[in-house]
């Protein structure tokens, strides 16, 4: 059960770091409904500390899955590696992709997506960070 809850406790502290200074600056309801729902439209009309701010937020509940996934190999007697903690996918390629990657380079990286492809503004943030920059930094087979 906890397997399966894992991703939306994920998504919903990422959401709940960068909807915060949003809603509470946001005047409008349209506003905020907008930022639920995270595309390049939404992204590349939000602030650089907010953006930062989501991949922040995003950062640590990996980390929080990766204590409990270091944790919990290690009352079960075994050596923690990347391959047994019980990561998501994505989790896990996060780890791979960005392990020395400052924020900034990954906020980067997504701004030149969305400049790029203007023509792929209606893809959400999370699906652009997993297929254009997490995907093809992983190593072949991972």
């Amino acid at each position: 059960m906890k397997h399966l809850l894992r991703p939306f406790v994920v998504l919903a502290l990422c959401a709940s770091v960068a909807l915060l200074p949003t809603l509470s600056s946001a005047a409008d309801q349209g506003k905020a409904s907008q930022i639920a729902k995270l595309d390049g439209y939404v992204w590349q009309d939000t602030s650089n500390d907010n953006k930062l701010s989501f991949l922040f937020g995003l950062e640590n509940g990996i980390a929080v899955e990766y204590a409990i996934g270091m944790e919990q190999a290690k009352r079960n007697g075994k050596q923690p590696t990347l391959e047994n903690l019980n990561l998501s996918p994505f989790e896990r390629g996060w780890v791979i992709a960005f392990e020395n990657t400052p924020r900034q380079t990954i906020v980067d990286g997504i701004d030149t997506f969305y400049d790029d492809n203007p023509d792929q503004k209606d893809r959400h943030v999370l699906d652009v960070v997993w297929k254009e920059l997490i995907v093809p930094a992983l190593p072949a087979g991972k």
